[in-house]
């Protein structure tokens, strides 16, 4: 083990053994220091990763240095403590090792790839290429706040969008609370899990993809701030908090066939927002649901056979956003109409009752099409 500083205070490559204070390129046993002032007054320098390279530990205490891994990878076992610099990522990988310290802000363009653990916050900033959708990749993310205590956070800019791709085809968000901004995307090979301790959070027009698999909330997501935010998966299952605030929107695309494609043992609370549900599901997969002043729309077909499905102060308003509902019966209570257009979703096309009961009155003021069959009572 080594202690080695960067000794020049002038941009150059990490791989100059000449920049070096041993005269030495650094090695995966050796502790890194970058530090030092810049050779000239009021200049900035960088420290370029152009080529695999590794070390134990990295401490960047130098406001005027920027430490850029570019079209490669950079391996820290242990700390990477950035009190002050900047690090920045252009197509490349940083692996392993716990990120720490006073900054906060990476600077991210092209394809990057960031598998470690973060201990304070994570700001992911495209400054090179953001409106043209820059990305990340993560393995597992696990954050802290600072000093290694609470939850960290992690701010995903407009236009960004982050792949997870973790060994095990699967990705975990932990101990973080996620803010995804308007434009942004993130997406996963295989099942993607939002822990009991993380919390995802959308603010503008945003989408969650487990192409193929599973997404797995245990945790809080909220949509607020006209968010409107859209899970994609082959199944869902929420076993924590999904909150939709008034005036957003938040999709359910669970495209496995059958009522097997949504699992809800949690709570999802919509006050004066729009849940919508677009896939097959039954009646008893609409409990835990808390809709105050908000919308529940179906997009799919709902077995309602041999059930009854109750508009009252908890389904304060139901849509069929090209659904069909199959048999049983709906009681609406009369304080609201049964699918009422909302700003959220100004159009309704088509929508069935198949051998339905329907007690209480029908509005069907906002519907092209309402097609009956089997009879409806």
């Amino acid at each position: 083990m080594t202690a080695i500083s960067w000794l020049t205070g002038t941009t150059s490559s990490w791989a100059t053994p000449a920049a070096w204070s041993t005269g030495t390129v650094p090695g995966a046993s050796d502790d890194v220091t970058i530090a030092v002032a810049p050779k000239y007054v009021d200049t900035t320098y960088t420290v370029q990763v152009t080529s695999a390279e590794s070390a134990r530990s990295i401490l960047l205490d130098q406001a005027a240095a920027t430490l850029a891994v570019e079209n490669a990878a950079l391996t820290v076992s242990g700390n990477f403590v950035d009190t002050a610099g900047t690090l920045s990522l252009q197509n490349g990988s940083l692996q392993g090792g716990t990120y720490s310290g006073a900054q906060s802000t990476v600077n991210v363009s092209g394809s990057n790839s960031i598998d470690a653990t973060w201990d304070g916050a994570l700001n992911l900033v495209n400054t090179l290429d953001l409106g043209d959708g820059g990305n990340v990749s993560l393995g597992e993310l696990v954050m802290h706040g600072a000093n290694g205590t609470g939850i960290g956070t992690l701010t995903v800019g407009s236009q960004v969008t982050v792949n997870f791709n973790a060994s095990g085809n699967k990705g975990t968000i932990a101990n973080t609370s996620v803010f995804f901004t308007a434009g942004s995307d993130l997406f996963d090979s295989g099942a993607l899990t939002v822990a009991g301790s993380a919390t995802l959070s959308a603010t503008g027009s945003v989408r969650l993809v487990s192409s193929g698999s599973t997404f797995i909330n245990q945790g809080t997501i909220g949509v607020s701030n006209g968010g409107s935010l859209i899970i994609e998966a082959a199944s869902v299952s929420n076993s924590g908090l999904i909150s939709i605030g008034a005036d957003n929107l938040l999709t359910i695309e669970a495209t496995d066939s059958g009522s097997a494609g949504f699992s809800n043992t949690g709570s999802i609370a919509v006050a004066g927002g729009m849940l919508d549900l677009v896939f097959p599901l039954t009646t008893a997969q609409l409990a835990n649901y808390s809709v105050s002043n908000g919308t529940l729309g179906l997009g799919g077909t709902l077995s309602n056979a041999g059930a009854t499905l109750t508009t009252n102060a908890d389904l304060a308003n139901l849509v069929l956003d090209g659904a069909t509902v199959n048999g049983g019966t709906i009681i609406n209570s009369g304080h609201v109409s049964f699918g009422t257009q909302t700003a959220l979703r100004p159009v309704y096309d088509v929508g069935t009752l198949s051998s339905v009961t329907f007690d209480g009155p029908l509005d069907l003021s906002t519907f092209d099409t309402l097609t009956v069959t089997g009879g409806l009572t």
